[in-house]
């Protein structure tokens, strides 16, 4: 029964989708998927599907919430059947995802990153979501209706409060606030924007300075790197927004140099993004699971590369 189910996958990551996908493609037939950074129009898509349940295939546990929180927003006032949702959370956010599932804003986590060698427990936290709705049909009706209901409440409390605080705001605090915008808005842009900074480990020069141009043209400060030790060396003395990092090379590979930054709590929590010339299945997974944002096929163009970044430019 289960096999016939629709199952929406939402991601930020194309990659992340696909192998959690492939993950769920042996028992489930119709497997929905949206890639996108706008939680408002990964609910839309959603609102518009037929599955009644949702996995979040994020790598940070802040992004599923954030859609978590939307879905309530847009389901609760145009869906009328319920559904449960699953988030991916790493090791450092298992606690966070387990005290969330507890109070019923997810309805379970799956520890995804390490991926440990289990690849049933994702299939069978589906299947759960699933039975549970099913079994416990009106439950969950009365449940979705509840939730429907105390948003609408929040909201309109939220409401009031605002209307109650702009009423208390004295004029002189607004005219502080005015001037204080208009000081800013007469900010040159340099000083009101920070300029994002990027590094590009590889070893062939000239994909170095191909990449290198076509990120300074995006507005990025940009740092290259010949080889994996080089970038750890640079590293110390550099904070990069992004790094666009080569698969294969000399002297330390690119898998090695991701496993490295990963392991150093001063550098995890930079987005990496892996560049190579090739696609094998095995090493884009190993990268993903190793903890990198994405996956690029050289040739880069211009369009590949805005495409993949995390970033809205």
């Amino acid at each position: 029964m289960n096999s016939r189910s629709v199952i929406f996958v939402a991601s930020d990551s194309e990659v992340i989708a696909d192998t959690v996908i492939e993950q769920l493609g042996t028992e489930f037939k119709t497997i929905q998927r949206c890639v996108h950074y706008q939680a408002v129009a990964i609910a839309q898509q959603f609102l518009r599907s037929e599955a009644e349940v949702i996995l979040l295939a994020y790598q940070s546990l802040d992004s599923a919430i954030h859609l978590r929180k939307t879905l309530t927003e847009v389901c609760h006032k145009k869906r009328a059947n319920p559904f449960h949702t699953v988030t991916l959370c790493n090791k450092d956010s298992v606690e966070q995802a387990y005290q969330l599932s507890k109070q019923r804003f997810f309805y379970d986590y799956v520890v995804f990153w390490p991926l440990s060698y289990d690849p049933y427990r994702l299939i069978m936290s589906v299947h759960q979501a699933l039975d549970d709705l099913g079994y416990n049909a009106d439950i969950q009706k009365q449940r979705f209706e509840l939730e429907a209901k105390t948003h609408s409440i929040k909201s309109v409390t939220q409401l009031v409060e605002q209307m109650l605080a702009e009423q208390k705001t004295k004029k002189s605090e607004l005219d502080s606030l005015i001037k204080s915008a208009l000081k800013k808005l007469n900010q040159p842009v340099s000083q009101q924007q920070k300029t994002l900074v990027a590094m590009v480990i590889d070893d062939d020069e000239f994909h170095c300075r191909l990449l290198k141009k076509m990120l300074e043209n995006e507005g990025f400060e940009v740092h290259v790197a010949e080889s994996g030790s080089d970038a750890l060396q640079q590293l110390k003395q550099v904070h990069p927004d992004i790094i666009l990092l080569d698969v294969f090379m000399p002297d330390m590979s690119g898998i090695e140099t991701l496993r490295q930054l990963k392991n150093d709590s001063a550098l995890e929590s930079i987005p990496v993004i892996m560049v190579s010339g090739h696609h094998e299945k095995e090493v884009v997974l190993d990268c993903i699971m190793l903890g990198a944002v994405n996956y690029i096929v050289k040739p880069i163009d211009k369009e590949t590369l805005r495409a993949h970044l995390p970033f809205r430019l």
